[in-house]
């Protein structure tokens, strides 16, 4: 600090020879610097090669007389992209290192951001190109990927599309929701019978969890064989659900165990109804079951003659006889 009677301008003999070009120094005072408190600048002593009257950087070319003390304010590229920090300048020759003339720098810290860089995303949602926008909002940025809308939030998308650096809200990375506008049907879901495809694997019920068991019924009479059944969501030509009780000829629909339990009821009143004889007449002994003659006949004869003496039979043997034809079903 230079205070009291050094003024301006006034060379002070400490300063010496400080840069070692042989040339005297000066040390300038300002008194009055600072409320008083007064400055010391340092000047360095130069020549005046080609007498314009200008010395050292005051002079942007000591060898031309034409050029003399820099006139355009030029901006600090601190990151040395070539592109200048706008919230400073300085008058400084042209060619002065670490000075240029642009100013549109918007991070003079960092040599990838500057105008005319790609606009990329990342997590730090930097302005890349300094157009004032960043990632989504920027319609230059690079490296989004695709993202598809989640119409119902099953977590799967549909057919709507977008390119996002960030996926929004509503949106997830992947497209493979059959129908976005119902929430129970997506990848994820079960199938089952409702004539959709639930679970989006192009296949519409043949993969259902709830597929009912379907029994044929070949001959209509409502009565299903329990061996021969089909498992699917539809009933086919053909089959029913399952009958209480089986049936056991499927290719006869006269044949069925409600026919079985109305003649075994028959028989049964039959067999139990008491004989009523006159007081003094003898009781007729029962004949003995009728002789099936079926050498000659034909297959269907002799099967209805051998159900006929079977029947005669059973009437014979009484209540017990009646309900063992009853059991061997129709």
């Amino acid at each position: 600090m230079i205070t009291g009677s050094e003024s301006l301008g006034t060379a002070v003999a400490s300063a010496g020879e400080v840069n070692g070009d042989g040339l005297f120094d000066i040390l300038a005072a300002d008194e009055f610097y600072n409320d008083d408190a007064g400055m010391v600048y340092l000047y360095l002593g130069s020549t005046d090669s080609d007498g314009d009257g200008l010395f050292g950087s005051g002079d942007c070319d000591d060898a031309d007389p034409a050029i003399g003390a820099p006139t355009t304010a030029l901006f600090p590229d601190a990151d040395g992209d070539t592109y200048g920090d706008p919230a400073s300048s300085a008058f400084v020759c042209d060619d002065t290192a670490g000075y240029v003339s642009d100013d549109t720098d918007c991070d003079d810290t960092s040599a990838s951001i500057h105008p005319g860089a790609s606009e990329l995303c990342d997590a730090a949602d930097a302005d890349e190109d300094c157009d004032g926008a960043t990632d989504d909002d920027d319609p230059d940025a690079v490296g989004q990927t695709a993202a598809f809308l989640d119409d119902h939030g099953d977590g799967f998308g549909g057919t709507t599309a977008g390119l996002y650096c960030d996926l929004p809200s509503g949106w997830v990375a992947t497209s493979t929701d059959c129908d976005d506008s119902n929430a129970s049907v997506n990848p994820d879901a079960d199938e089952v019978c409702n004539g959709l495809d639930d679970d989006c694997d192009t296949v519409v019920d043949t993969d259902a969890i709830d597929q009912p068991t379907w029994y044929a019924d070949a001959d209509g009479d409502g009565y299903t064989d329990p061996d021969l059944y089909v498992v699917q969501c539809d009933v086919p030509d053909g089959y029913a659900a399952a009958s209480i009780e089986p049936d056991c000829d499927d290719t006869d629909g006269s044949a069925t165990p409600a026919l079985s339990t109305r003649r075994t009821t028959a028989s049964t009143r039959t067999a139990t109804a008491p004989t009523r004889h006159p007081p003094t007449a003898a009781r007729t002994p029962t004949p003995p079951p009728p002789t099936v003659v079926a050498t000659a006949a034909t297959g269907a004869t002799r099967a209805r003659l051998a159900r006929a003496g079977t029947r005669a039979q059973a009437a014979a043997a009484g209540p017990r006889g009646a309900l063992r034809l009853a059991s061997r079903c129709c």
